[in-house]
């Protein structure tokens, strides 16, 4: 039996795009797989977690300052899923702006879609190649300003790289709740 394709996008399209946030963390995370886009997931999932359960400032972004704040300084939230080539993949990187840390949400879509969580400086970050989101190393050798972009496999150098750069205990949500409860000053 073949699928109504047509039918099912349909359905997808019309489909609700009410946000919950009363889901539990878990849930939430599968919700927004299944029913936004990438363009869209990464905000939400910053509301929730950053906003609502963190309780940590927004900031405007017409302002470049990041997303929220944090200790006296500001950071940006990025949030990824595991595709399905084992990468996880951070976009839009803005290193020029003045905000002093990233918070990334690892999402491993493998493992029952449970979230690692890394807080990291934006100095830490530079430190990986960062690639340009669009063109060549060439094409953007005089521009300033450029977004960029880095890919990590799940379990390579680079993700232990990345655990080594964590400012947190662990990875886990538990251990992001307890830091910013200590160091949100």
């Amino acid at each position: 039996m073949s699928a109504d394709y047509l039918q099912l996008a349909k359905e997808k399209r019309n489909a609700s795009k009410d946000v919950d946030y009363s889901l539990p963390l878990i849930q939430f995370i599968a919700w927004c797989y299944i029913n936004l886009t990438p363009g869209s997931y990464g905000l939400q999932l910053q509301k929730y977690i950053c906003h609502l359960k963190l309780k940590l400032k927004e900031i405007n972004k017409k302002l470049g300052l990041g997303d929220f704040k944090f200790s006296k300084t500001s950071g940006e939230f990025k949030a990824t899923y595991l595709s399905k080539d084992n990468f996880y993949s951070f976009t839009h990187l803005r290193q020029w702006q003045p905000y002093k840390y990233y918070m990334l949400c690892l999402i491993d879509c493998d493992n029952d879609f449970t979230p690692e969580f890394y807080l990291i400086t934006k100095e830490d970050m530079g430190k990986f190649s960062l690639e340009y989101m669009n063109g060549t190393s060439e094409e953007n050798k005089n521009q300033e300003n450029r977004e960029q972009r880095l890919s990590i496999k799940k379990g390579s150098e680079k993700h232990n790289t990345l655990k080594e750069f964590n400012l947190l205990n662990d990875t886990s949500y538990s251990s992001l709740v307890k830091h910013v409860k200590l160091n949100n000053i």
